[in-house]
This record gives C-alpha cells, sequence and structure tokens, in this order.
C-alpha cells in the first residue's frame, strides 16, 4: 500500500516522496465513490515544486496544519448520492475549497489527535 500511495503522490503532484519518510497511515476509510481508500502521512523535502495531474487534481495549495486540524474548521454536509445519505466534509481554507475524500482523511487525522490527547 506504501508503494501505492508513493506512487499516486508522484502521479498526481509531481512531490517527490519516498518510503523512509512516511510516518504512518490512518484507517482505512471508503469514499462516497465506493473506494476504500487507506491515507499515509509523510514528510516532504520542504523546497518541492508541485505541478498538478490536470485529470486528477484540481488545484495545488498550502494550508497550515494547525488549521487543518482544527475541528472547529471542519464542517459537515449530508448529500443524497445515489439514493443513500452521505456525510461530506468541508474544510474552507481562505476562499479555497477542502472537501471530499481529502477532508474526509484530514477529519479522520484531526480525530485521531484529538481522541489521543483527552
Amino acid at each position: 500500500m506504501i508503494s501505492t500511495a508513493l506512487r499516486e503522490t508522484f502521479e498526481e503532484t509531481n512531490i517527490i516522496c519516498h518510503r523512509h519518510d512516511v510516518l504512518g497511515n490512518l484507517p482505512a476509510l471508503p469514499t462516497v465513490s465506493g473506494y476504500m481508500v487507506t491515507p499515509f502521512i509523510a514528510t516532504i523535502n520542504p523546497d518541492y515544486i508541485a505541478i498538478p495531474d490536470p485529470n486528477e487534481v484540481d488545484m495545488i495549495f498550502e494550508a497550515p496544519l494547525n488549521h487543518l486540524l482544527n475541528p472547529d474548521n471542519i464542517r459537515q454536509h449530508k448529500f443524497l448520492i445515489n439514493g443513500k445519505n452521505h456525510h461530506v466534509y468541508n474544510i474552507p481554507y481562505e476562499g479555497y475549497p477542502i472537501w471530499g475524500a481529502t477532508a474526509q482523511m484530514i477529519k479522520l487525522l484531526s480525530d485521531q489527535i484529538w481522541d489521543d490527547n483527552l
């Protein structure tokens, strides 16, 4: 799974990450589109140059980790998709939309951090 995550990161963003950069992973989570995704957390070179694959990524931007992980910034919306109710997360940041699977992964990390600190 790590190899797949590293390959996908490079293919989608041109960001190079190595196995030794991986800090760990979060539990697998289902997406609205029916995939099971296992998010990995890794460090990257601070001088990276991201080049989004337009077939995979709408845009790339940076947001502070303390904003992303703050539960007060994570909003939940309920949508009816294919006849089923789904909870879709949204984390607004300076006009940038962080939503869907990306927001769901960030919420999962936020929950892990805040639950561990209780």
